[in-house]
C-alpha cells in the first residue's frame, strides 16, 4: 500500500509539472507518520477509556482522532458516548454536527447543530456550520439567517461572508 501511494504521489507530481520526487516522498512519509500517530493515539484513548469509561472528554478526543482518519462511523459512536455522559455540553453537539457534515449526513448535522445552539444561540462556529447544513438540506432561508447571525457576531471573520456570497450567487441575488 505504501508503495502504491508513493507511486501515485510521484505520478501526480509529474502530472502537475514535475515536482521533485524527493519532495513527494517526504510529503508521503509525513502523512504516513501522522496516520501512524493517530492510530497510536486511538489505542491510548481506548486504553484510558477502559480505565475511565465515564470520562466524556476522553470519548470526545477519541472522536477527533477517528475524524482525522476519516472513520466517521467510529467518530459518531465515540461522540455519541460523550453526549450520553454530558448531554448539556454544547461543544459535544457541535462536534457531532461537524462529524455529520464531514460524513455528508446533513439532516443529522442540522439536528446536532440545533442542539448545540440551545445554550448560546449566537455561537459563531455553530452558526457557520449550521448554515452549511441548512443549505445542504435545501433550507436556504435558514442558512442565510445563520450566516447573518454569524456576521453580526463576528464581522471580521471571512467564512460567513464567503458563505453569504456563494449563497447570493447561487440564487442570483447579486
Amino acid at each position: 500500500l505504501a508503495r502504491t501511494n508513493y507511486l501515485s504521489w510521484r505520478l501526480a507530481g509529474e502530472a502537475i509539472g514535475g515536482m521533485d520526487a524527493k519532495v513527494l516522498e517526504h510529503e508521503q512519509r509525513k502523512r504516513e507518520t501522522a496516520a501512524a500517530r493517530l492510530v497510536q493515539a486511538i489505542k491510548f484513548y481506548e486504553r484510558a477509556l477502559r480505565l475511565k469509561p465515564d470520562n466524556a472528554e476522553l470519548w470526545s478526543n477519541l472522536a477527533f482522532s477517528y475524524v482525522a482518519l476519516a472513520k466517521f462511523d467510529d467518530a459518531l459512536r465515540a461522540i455519541d458516548q460523550a453526549i450520553r455522559l454530558k448531554p448539556y455540553k454544547a461543544a459535544f453537539w457541535l462536534h457531532k454536527g461537524s462529524i455529520s457534515l464531514s460524513d455528508n449526513s446533513f439532516a443529522a448535522a442540522v439536528e446536532a447543530l440545533e442542539e448545540s445552539l440551545r445554550p448560546d444561540p449566537s455561537d459563531f462556529k455553530t452558526l457557520c456550520n449550521l448554515g452549511i447544513a441548512y443549505e445542504q438540506v435545501g433550507d436556504t432561508s435558514r442558512a442565510a439567517a445563520c450566516w447573518d447571525g454569524a456576521t453580526r457576531n463576528n464581522p471580521g471573520a471571512p467564512l460567513p461572508w464567503v458563505n453569504k456570497g456563494q449563497h447570493a450567487y447561487a440564487i442570483n441575488d447579486i
